[in-house]
């Protein structure tokens, strides 16, 4: 599962 947060230093992807 990818969860991708949308923040103020850009995005991330976390994979969990």
């Amino acid at each position: 599962m990818y969860i991708f947060l949308l923040g103020k230093g850009g995005m991330y992807i976390s994979v969990v």
